[in-house]
């Protein structure tokens, strides 16, 4: 499952406090357009329909757009992350 949109936005807000790691695996990169109305247009050859956002995007967000925000401590997949967290905590 892959963190997106709104969720990618508040990582990097925490990302920029003193007191706070961020932990687990890099974001999906889509955080600088979306959609909340679902709006679609066909396109003048009624072959193609078209998703069409209603967000504009925040240029400060152009570099993690398709690379996603990357965690400070990259978590595996071969464990639980909750066991990993707590190693990490008690290594501090």
């Amino acid at each position: 499952m892959s963190t997106i949109s709104q969720g990618e936005i508040f990582t990097l807000q925490l990302k920029q406090l003193d007191n706070v790691l961020v932990l687990g695996q890099t974001t999906n990169g889509t955080l600088m357009y979306g959609s909340n109305y679902g709006t679609t247009e066909i396109l003048p050859s009624k072959a193609f329909q078209v998703y069409i956002t209603d967000m504009g995007g925040d240029e400060r967000l152009m570099p993690y757009e398709v690379f996603g925000v990357d965690p400070d401590i990259a978590l595996s997949n071969t464990s639980y992350w909750i066991e990993q967290t707590v190693e990490i905590i008690q290594k501090k």
